[in-house]
């Protein structure tokens, strides 16, 4: 019959559901920094980096930082990126020389205010004074952030592209360099102007039809809502969140956090995803990763809203976490830790590995994603695998088998029955995994494995196809009873035995497959019909004939 317990349990458990778990399951965080330290060259993803891609790097290494890595590591990160700096937050695109990104020096000063011994300079440049010189004061727009493009020698305010991410980096910066300078309160008020009334952070300034800068008339996110200029933007609202949190204290910065915190848990999906806003719409683990991560820190200062919300996010990600299971090898066996940006990514790269354009892509939402992986929830209950029934099931039917008390986005290995196959474990910690049964009468085994070598199996009783066996008199008197006997059946079968087309006996077989029915023949002389049919009346039945006689 079908068993309902597991065949063999190993492993410990925690008790409690997964959002409500004691500790986080340090395994996601730690082999996705491992491999995401593998793919630094000299401190920098990749060996090189320009004005576009810089930025991943200084994201891994905050992730990194997040994750515990070894000081080494995340030291080699700040020297190494010297090399690249200039080209990052001077970006040689735009002109030879003279021209600044304030978004990318205010980035690469927040990291390296972040390390073990706070760096502040690099490739030679002061970025706390060159941070402070990008700053305006101009009156309409004094504490925004701006771009220095220079032409030919000449200033061109068209190309200043800061915008409102670079903005709270610099919020943050700044306000770590010194709380009650000039520069960090006013770049800090200005980030707060960028605020809809729906709680949400605008990723553009005000800008023209040309998308040039207008830095004339209303600043602020909510004038711009009819002119369609401030679209609502997950990313961004979930960085300033981040960002902002070391200032909460400050009264309009408290209440501008939670009102953020609960716009953007209002936009987190059913499976526990988020898109990136209007150019990135898509669930993906870039977007799902950092509204994670500033959830979490909302979530371990006691906001218990945003610690479930950070849970749920922690097991997407981790759905998209390439820790393939012995047994269930695939092209992402090699690459434990990486984590793929969507459904597309994992699938492409589980049959043909991270190579060519994708590696960066991994590189990427790696960085972007990782640090959310602290908020993993670990599995809860007992680790088991069962079928869902009881009794016997049919050759060729599907049975949903229940892996249940795995990690919330923990792979499971399934075998056994059919090929081997690949599942991932949902929010709960438990997966479905529909399984069409071979045909054939057989006990068969399903086994269940984890990462951690652990293993439960359950075992289904199939019945098969057969003709049954059924013996009954050649010849009966009219009015007495009759003796049938069908054998073929297994042990417990049920068995139901048909007279004249009407069912006359059911039960189920002995312990030796046999069942006797005994009924009346009637008084009606002439050929009968007696049938037998099994637990599975289409595949398991037989047929005898009896004759009436005076």
């Amino acid at each position: 019959m079908i068993a309902s317990a597991a065949l063999a349990v190993s492993g410990a458990t925690l008790l409690g559901s997964p959002a409500q778990a004691a500790t986080p399951d340090p395994r996601p965080l730690a082999v996705g920094a491992t491999w995401l330290t593998g793919q630094l060259v000299n401190g920098v993803l990749g060996g090189t980096c320009d004005q576009y891609t810089c930025g991943v790097t200084l994201d891994a290494g905050s992730a990194l930082i997040e994750a515990g890595a070894p000081a080494s590591v995340v030291n080699g990160i700040g020297s190494g990126f010297d090399a690249v700096a200039k080209g990052y937050f001077q970006p040689g695109d735009i002109t030879t020389t003279g021209s600044y990104s304030a978004g990318a020096t205010a980035k690469t000063l927040a990291f390296g205010q972040s390390l073990g011994t706070p760096k502040t300079t690099f490739d030679g440049v002061d970025l706390v004074a060159r941070l402070k010189s990008l700053v305006s004061v101009a009156p309409n727009i004094a504490g925004r952030i701006e771009d220095k493009a220079v032409v030919g020698g000449n200033p061109d305010p068209s190309g200043d592209y800061a915008n409102v991410v670079g903005q709270a980096f610099a919020a943050a910066a700044l306000f770590t360099d010194n709380p009650a300078s000039a520069e960090a309160i006013s770049v800090r008020d200005f980030l707060l102007t960028q605020q809809c009334d729906d709680g949400f952070f605008r990723l553009f300034y005000k800008s023209d039809e040309n998308f040039a800068p207008d830095k004339t008339g209303p600043q602020d996110c909510q004038s711009g809502v009819a002119a369609g200029q401030s679209a609502p933007d997950e990313d961004t609202t979930s960085t300033v969140i981040r960002l902002l949190l070391p200032q909460r204290a400050t009264p309009a910065v408290g209440g501008a956090i939670t009102d953020a915190k609960n716009w953007l848990i209002a936009q987190q999906r059913a499976d526990g995803s988020f898109g990136g806003g209007q150019f990135n719409p898509d669930s993906n683990t870039n977007s799902t990763g950092v509204a994670g991560w500033a959830l979490g820190e909302l979530g371990a200062l006691g906001d218990t809203a945003a610690a479930a919300a950070a849970a749920k996010a922690a097991v997407w990600v981790r759905q998209h976490q390439a820790d393939e299971v012995t047994g269930c090898a695939n092209q992402l066996t090699g690459a434990t830790g990486a984590i793929g940006l969507n459904d597309g990514a994992v699938t492409t790269a589980r049959a043909n590995g991270i190579t060519g354009p994708a590696a960066a892509q991994w590189q990427r939402a790696t960085a972007g994603s990782l640090a959310s992986l602290q908020y993993a929830p670990a599995k809860v209950g007992t680790y088991k695998v069962d079928d869902n029934a009881s009794g016997y099931a049919k050759a060729g039917s599907t049975v949903k088998y229940t892996v249940s008390g795995v990690a919330p986005g923990e792979k499971v290995c399934v075998s056994g029955i059919g090929a081997a196959r690949r599942v991932v474990a949902g929010p709960s910690g438990s997966v479905v995994v529909p399984v069409v049964l071979p045909a054939g009468t057989a006990n068969r085994v399903l086994t269940t494995r984890v990462q951690s070598g652990s293993s439960a199996a359950v075992q289904t009783d199939v019945l098969g196809a057969r003709t049954l066996g059924v013996v009954a008199p050649a010849k009966v008197k009219r009015g007495k009873k009759v003796t049938v006997t069908v054998r073929g059946l297994k042990p417990a079968e049920r068995v139901r035995v048909t007279y004249k087309g009407v069912k006359v006996r059911a039960g189920i077989a002995n312990p030796n497959g046999v069942f006797v029915a005994r009924f009346p023949v009637g008084r009606k002389v002439g050929k009968a019909a007696v049938r037998a049919y099994g637990q599975f009346a289409d595949i398991r039945k037989g047929s005898d004939v009896l004759r009436v006689v005076r």
